[in-house]
């Protein structure tokens, strides 16, 4: 209760107190997406029908602007998911590593400043991380103790609302049938059934997104058009740094056509596939070299005064961006050398596999494309679990070593000499 209420104090003090800019980027779609739901327009941005985004986050935002709340009642509704992530971490700790690990996990929550920053933009990062760590907490007591009907049709049920929120998680459907089929010595072939079960059952909560967008377009969308899209980006020659360059805005002027999202889509990835086939080599090259921006990064380009890149605040000696960036490595960093120090120390027997099979799941989906560092905050109640496996551990072994030393020193001086 301690670390949660103070996760959630330094969580409105920051959006209370800390400056921040107009809406840029990703919130900013997302925000003119929840205002078209308000006012009756349906999912619009800009005059068009759009498939870019899943509509899960931009319902969600759709509820404080419906309320006349405005971007204040977006920031607590932001903390009050950032704050649950920290309980979250608690209870993935304790079921799978202890209480104590659960507690410095929550701890470790409260004050990771990447989850406090993006307790102020609209991003879906929060609201999707939120969401994943009540599957999780489900998944894992799954795997551990099995289940029927029940606890099937609940992991299919939160598997399809989290693909409302972020559509390369609906991979995690039958991760925890498969984890558990692994661990089991019978009744594997039955493990198998019921993720498949869980998987079509997941698929079938997209029917209303994919009906919605038959009406509108007469062609049938089940997740997102974005993937052409940033395969393009990546596979691009030169490479396309962001999506707000003029070589992006040229190609979905060149690519784009009106009402038609998935022909849209298509025309970015056939360009895309031809730039790889060219030269598979070098997209490899990119795409491995670019995997650790998914776990290393500062996270403070969500931040006012830090949105500028590494390079460009150190040329324009830009010290309280740096400040902040250096602030969001060293976070991020302990956060992944702990955490997968947690997952090699921490995890056994039957949850040996499973939050291995997350992470690879979670990895594999966005390899091939735009792989930025929030990305990994969308497993933020796992990492935090494990890193908080870790941490404790070492806080122990230095406790009990220290304790140690002054008998160790006292027998040393004691003793005669030979």
């Amino acid at each position: 209760m301690a670390a949660l209420l103070v996760a959630l104090l330094v969580r409105l003090a920051w959006v209370a107190f800390y400056p921040s800019g107009p809406p840029q980027g990703d919130d900013k779609a997302y925000l003119k997406l929840a205002q078209s739901i308000v006012e009756g327009r349906g999912y619009i941005s800009d005059g068009s029908p759009i498939t870019h985004y899943m509509p899960g986050w931009p319902l969600l935002l759709a509820i404080p602007l419906g309320l006349g709340l405005g971007m204040a009642g977006v920031k607590v509704m932001l903390c009050l998911a950032s704050t649950l992530i920290c309980l979250e971490a608690y209870l993935l700790g304790a079921k799978l590593v202890s209480r104590r690990a659960g507690l410095v996990g929550a701890w470790f929550a409260a004050l990771f400043p990447p989850l406090i920053w993006y307790s102020a933009v609209a991003l879906s990062e929060v609201p999707s991380a939120a969401l994943f760590g009540a599957w999780a907490v489900l998944a894992v007591g799954y795997v551990k103790r099995g289940g029927g009907l029940g606890k099937i049709v609940a992991l299919g049920l939160l598997t399809g609302a989290l693909n409302y929120l972020r559509a390369e998680m609906v991979v995690m459907a039958p991760l925890p049938f498969l984890a558990r089929a692994i661990a089991v010595q019978a009744g594997r072939g039955k493990e198998l059934l019921k993720g498949a079960a869980a998987t079509t059952l997941s698929l079938s909560l997209l029917v209303p997104w994919a009906a919605y967008n038959y009406h509108r377009f007469g062609e049938v969308v089940v997740l997102t058009t974005a993937g052409g899209i940033g395969l393009w980006v990546v596979a691009h020659d030169p490479p396309i740094p962001d999506f707000a360059g003029p070589e992006f805005t040229a190609g979905m002027n060149r690519f784009r056509v009106p009402g038609h999202p998935k022909l849209t889509d298509a025309n970015f990835a056939a360009e895309a596939r031809a730039f790889i086939r060219e030269d598979p080599m070098r997209y490899l090259r990119r795409r491995v070299g670019n995997l650790p921006r998914f776990w290393l990064g500062s996270q403070s380009e969500t931040v006012r005064g830090a949105e500028l890149t590494l390079g460009v605040s150190i040329t324009q000696r830009d010290w309280r961006g740096l400040i902040l960036k250096s602030i969001g490595f060293a976070s991020q960093t302990v956060l992944v050398v702990a955490a997968f120090a947690g997952l090699l120390m921490f995890a056994r027997r039957r949850e040996l596999l499973f939050p291995w099979l997350v992470i690879a799941a979670k990895v594999a989906a966005h390899a091939p494309f735009v792989q930025t560092t929030r990305y990994s905050l969308h497993l933020a109640p796992l990492l935090l679990c494990y890193a908080g496996a870790a941490l404790s551990w070492g806080w122990s072994r230095w406790r009990d070593d220290a304790a140690e030393l002054p008998a160790l020193v006292g027998s040393a001086t004691s003793a005669r000499p030979v």
